[in-house]
């Protein structure tokens, strides 16, 4: 099986972080036979901040699903937010999530109530309707975040990792 493992930001290093932590998990998820095929928005934002920076992100991303249409059995857009998300759902003939969309899932699975951390306040909005388009209120998912925007935390997640616990 083939993964397209698509970032819908520009930051090329984070892809590859992302890569590398994915293909240190397949086996211990007991997926020893899954290629990850990695790729970064050509366009847009290098972190996503702001609604107008998720709505390019996603016409970076459905762009990305065409152009691997074909080459690849599943995507998952290696983007927390999950920009384009639905509108890959609904061109791409594969299975399509993302990182929040399955976190929540997974979350919501174990408990009743769970909480989202993101960086940057401006996240809390966007995340609370992300939830919202899915069903789920505060009363299942409450969404905090800590000051320092998440593209800061990820250039330097050592410094970052005292906050965020």
């Amino acid at each position: 099986m083939r993964i397209l493992l698509l970032n819908g930001n520009t930051d090329a290093a984070m892809t590859e972080r992302m890569l590398a932590l994915a293909q240190a998990a397949l086996p211990r998820l007991g997926l020893p036979g899954v290629a990850l095929l990695p790729a970064t928005a050509r366009f847009g934002a290098r972190y996503i901040a702001s609604r107008a920076a998720a709505a390019i992100a996603g016409h970076a991303v459905l762009e990305q699903v065409a152009e691997h249409a074909g080459q690849v059995d599943a995507v998952a857009i290696a983007c927390f937010g999950d920009p384009g998300l639905q509108a890959a759902r609904e061109v791409a003939r594969i299975p399509v999530t993302g990182m929040a969309d399955a976190s929540l899932d997974i979350a919501l699975e174990m408990a009743p109530r769970v909480a989202l951390l993101t960086g940057g306040a401006a996240w809390v909005p966007m995340l609370e309707e992300f939830c919202l388009l899915r069903g789920l209120g505060r009363d299942r998912v409450g969404v905090h975040a800590v000051a320092p925007p998440g593209d800061m935390i990820a250039r330097e997640p050592e410094r970052a990792l005292n906050l965020l616990v």
